[in-house]
């Protein structure tokens, strides 16, 4: 079963290891995260698997503000997400990152994929069966999940 959770998180198929992918790059919207992360062109650019900001023109005018959001993300103070909303808003001298953080705070986050898998090892998996090998309760979710797609 580890096998099978590996997999989902790190194969660059598995649905899992792309919203983790897409949460990574997203981090770099959080002003405080631009900082740490000491944001540069290589993370504008991993936006690209957010498919509302995979376009060539916006990715370019993202990079060519870059040097400007950086310049506003040090003077930024963001306590709760109520702070950052407002600190968007009040970015229209960046207004390629302004629009892309209207977009991505637009999206609905979903752990739905992973609650899937969790709810079917657990109705794959009864208490008499915790002690079966792993490969067993590996093939048995995978057969579960599979048999709903």
């Amino acid at each position: 079963a580890v096998r099978y959770f590996r997999r989902r998180f790190n194969h660059r198929d598995g649905d899992i290891f792309q919203i983790l992918s897409i949460y990574k790059a997203l981090r770099i919207l959080c002003p405080r995260q631009a900082r740490q992360l000491q944001a540069n062109l290589q993370h504008v650019d991993a936006l690209r698997i957010v498919p509302a900001l995979n376009e060539d023109d916006k990715i370019t005018q993202l990079q060519h503000e870059l040097p400007a959001y950086l310049v506003a993300a040090e003077d930024a103070v963001i306590d709760d997400e109520h702070t950052r909303l407002s600190w968007w808003k009040e970015q229209s001298s960046i207004p390629a990152w302004q629009n892309a953080a209207r977009l991505v705070f637009a999206l609905l986050p979903s752990s739905a994929p992973a609650e899937r898998v969790f709810s079917l090892l657990k109705a794959a998996v009864s208490h008499l069966q915790r002690s079966s090998l792993g490969d067993q309760i590996e093939a048995t979710l995978m057969l579960q999940y599979n048999r709903g797609r």
